[in-house]
């Protein structure tokens, strides 16, 4: 078959002719611009933790973003692209502990979710109606339960856990505790971006 052959017939019933748009937008919104991709004739902005500017992005707390009363946070653990990143049990084993440490805390009501970034370079937090000095102060005593912990994983069972082979305690205790000395030195007023792409 010709790979140089001309539009096809029955991409033009689903789609429409093709265009030579381009597949960038470039326009300004909110604090810098935000990108939109043309996908089968729809544009899609840029999504705000896109428009973090991650080569300046050191380790530490940050509000991603804030619906209503629901605020969304970003747990950087590693600085990004550097090379050095939460290996898959332990950012498992984290999420684990992490979750039952949270919900059975004082501030269990305010916990929406909690999950492993893409990138394991960190976890995002969930909250509903905690200040952010309670977010802080669950963040720091939930790493600290975590760095001690020794005991059975939480839901690690075959019938509880989608890879519950996959866990690494070992490596949960020595990544909490590293992170721990960041939290320690952090304030509310710290939990914020401070650099963005243009």
């Amino acid at each position: 078959m010709n790979s140089d052959r001309k539009t096809n017939k029955l991409d033009e019933v689903k789609t429409g002719p093709r265009k030579t748009e381009p597949c960038f937008i470039e326009k300004a919104e909110q604090r810098g611009k935000t990108a939109n991709r043309i996908a089968g004739g729809r544009a899609m902005q840029r999504i705000p933790s896109f428009s973090i500017d991650h080569t300046k992005l050191l380790r530490g707390v940050y509000l991603s973003r804030q619906d209503d009363d629901i605020k969304t946070w970003d747990i950087r653990m590693k600085e990004p692209n550097h090379g050095d990143y939460l290996s898959n049990g332990a950012i498992h084993t984290i999420e684990h502990l992490f979750a039952t440490y949270a919900r059975n805390s004082k501030y269990k009501d305010g916990v929406i979710y909690i999950g492993p970034m893409g990138c394991r370079t960190g976890i995002y937090f969930l909250t509903k109606g905690l200040t952010d000095a309670e977010v802080l102060e669950l963040i720091t005593e939930s790493y600290r339960f975590m760095a001690d912990f020794d005991g059975e994983i939480p839901g690690a069972k075959e019938p509880e856990c989608g890879n519950y082979l996959d866990h690494d305690l070992k490596g949960c205790n020595e990544e909490a505790k590293a992170y721990l000395e960041v939290l320690e030195k952090l304030t509310p007023e710290d939990m914020k971006y401070t650099y963005y792409l243009d």
